[in-house]
This record gives structure tokens, sequence and C-alpha cells, in this order.
């Protein structure tokens, strides 16, 4: 199970468990017998303590910032802050399942190919070595040669970039601007991070925070270094007096239907709800957008190792065709 599942799971029973009158530490308590995942129960034993010694349950996420990251605590933060905390938590679960959705749909089409991958290297080297020409070991070390490059690339993406974005901040705003780059990836994370923004926002001004410290708070909370920069251009602009919807579209990150949701809620005095429907709008966007990524990604990597493969073989070809040359002209005319 993957971790976003995990968390997902774990936020939904919290909150139905409040939800239902059970006391916070009874809840956590109860969950930290559950199957969650030896990380997440861990996380869970260490939060139950620090509520015990008068922490809240944000500051105590906060705490563990390796596995919560900034929507998460600020979500959580302005249910505890408005008494909604059972809905912060159930938005959160929502949110989890959407993002391990996703990414297992994404996953699910790198399976093939992969298998291509593998498979081509194994044929590649087995042709030689099934003819003779290269023995056990030179053929074993080839299929190494090959495929260690790979790993070492998934490595990288997988476990060493997202834990380098996590803790060093020039690294987040690069590797950021670097995704914002690709056309399939930027419309993902730009909506992603909106839903994120909207959800966010929307908490911190139902628990009565401050539009300003409000805005600058969700969007640090948005998950994109870069567009969270954009964001807080429109700061200075609220200071003034300026509206949110005229201060946010000086950004330009968000669309114009984004900011219409904005200037009504201003209008009609009703922007939590507005928010709310801009988090939902953004969210189903954000759910189609992956959906075409989790398409195209595994095709555009399919034609990648397509292309080396067939590489492999033509050089393999090129080489004995070389040798019967070498051959050939060496005999007696």
């Amino acid at each position: 199970m993957s971790l976003a599942k995990s968390k997902s799971q774990f936020f939904f029973q919290l909150g139905t468990m409040y939800e239902a009158g059970v006391p916070l530490l009874n809840a956590l308590a109860t969950l930290q017998k559950q199957r969650l995942g030896w990380r997440l129960k861990r996380t869970v034993k260490r939060v139950k303590n620090r509520i015990q010694g008068g922490e809240g349950l944000a500051d105590s996420f906060r705490a563990e910032g390796r596995l919560f990251n900034e929507f998460e605590v600020e979500l959580i933060a302005a249910g505890e802050e408005t008494g909604h905390l059972d809905v912060a938590l159930h938005s959160l679960a929502e949110w989890l399942e959407l993002v391990s959705r996703s990414g297992r749909r994404f996953l699910a089409g790198l399976v093939y190919p992969a298998l291509l991958l593998h498979a081509g290297v194994v044929i590649s080297g087995a042709i030689p070595y099934i003819s003779g020409q290269i023995g056990k070991e030179a053929f074993l070390r080839q299929i190494f040669s090959t495929l260690v490059p790979f790993y070492v690339l998934f490595l990288a993406l997988a476990y060493i970039l997202p834990r380098l974005r996590r803790n060093v901040p020039v690294v987040a705003y690069l590797l950021d601007a670097f995704l914002m780059m690709i056309p399939i990836v930027r419309g993902v994370r730009i909506k992603l991070a909106l839903a994120r923004f909207a959800l966010a926002f929307k908490g911190m001004l139902v628990s009565g925070v401050p539009v300003v410290y409000g805005l600058e708070r969700a969007s640090r909370a948005c998950g994109n270094k870069v567009l969270g920069a954009r964001i807080r251009r429109a700061i200075p602009r609220l200071k003034k007096g300026t509206g949110i919807a005229d201060s946010l579209s000086r950004t330009r990150v968000f669309p114009a239907m984004a900011i219409e949701f904005i200037r009504t809620g201003e209008q009609s005095g009703s922007m939590d709800k507005m928010l709310g429907k801009m988090a939902d709008l953004f969210s189903r966007d954000a759910e189609f957008a992956v959906d075409q990524a989790a398409h195209w990604l595994p095709w555009l990597f399919y034609l990648g190792v397509a292309i080396y493969v067939g590489y492999l073989v033509v050089s393999y070809y090129a080489g004995v065709y070389a040798g019967y040359e070498d051959l050939l002209s060496d005999l007696p005319m």
C-alpha cells in the first residue's frame, strides 16, 4: 500500500472517530493498533505523545515534517482553529485518495515499457551468447552495464530528488521550475497546486485568519514553490486595499473562471463556499490531467525504450556484418 493511500485511510478513520465524539487521544491510540505501515504507526505514536504533552494536533504533525507536508498541516490547523477538525480530516482523506489513485494509474502505465526494456536488453545480449560469440560472464556484464544506469535514474527520480526537494528550498524551486517547462507535466502540477491553494485558503478564512496572512500561508501550502512565489505577489496589493480577485488576477496564475469564483465570493460574502467549489473544480481537472499524463507519458517512455532496444539490435548486427566483411577481406582472391 502506498504512503498516500495509508495516510488517506488514517485521516478518514481519525476524522470519522472524532466526528463520532471519540476523544482525540483515544482515537489515535486505537488507530495505532491498525495496519498503518511501520512509518505511519511510529509517527502516530510520537504524535500521541506530543498531544499528551500539551501540543495541538497540527503542531504535532508539523514536527513530523518528513511525513506530513505543509498543505496537510495547514488544513489540519484550520480545522482545529474553527472547530471543524473532522471536516478537515475528511477533506485530506479525499485529497490523498485522489493522489493515490492517480499514482497507481501512472505506475500501471509504466509496467509494460519497463518489461519491454528488460526483455530487449536480455535478448540483445542473448543473441551473441547463444551463437557463442561471447561467454556467460560477458553476457551478464552486458546486461548489468546496460540496466544499471536506468536503475540509478529511477532511484534518483523516486527517492533522492523528492528528499532533496523536501529539505533544500533551492532544489525545490529549481525542480518545480523545470517540471513547469514540461508540457504534459505542467498542466497537472498547476491544477494540483491551485486545488491545494483553494482548500488551504478556504481553511484560513473560515478560521478567522486575516486575508493577507491566510493567503501567504495558503501559497506556501500549495506544494509548488514557483506558483507559491507568484501568488505571494498579490500581497502588496492586498495591503493597499485592492480586492482579492483583482490582486490574484494580476499574478497571472489563476484562470479566468477561478477569478470569477473569487470575485463572486467577495461580492456575496460567501468566499469559503466559492473557494470550496474552486477546489472541487481544480481537483476534477487535475484528475483528468493526470489521466491524460498517465496515458501519454508511458507511451513516450515506450517509444524511447523501443528506440534504444532497436539501437542495441542494429549495433549488434552492424558488428556482425563488420566482422564478416573483415573475414572476407582476409580471404585470398
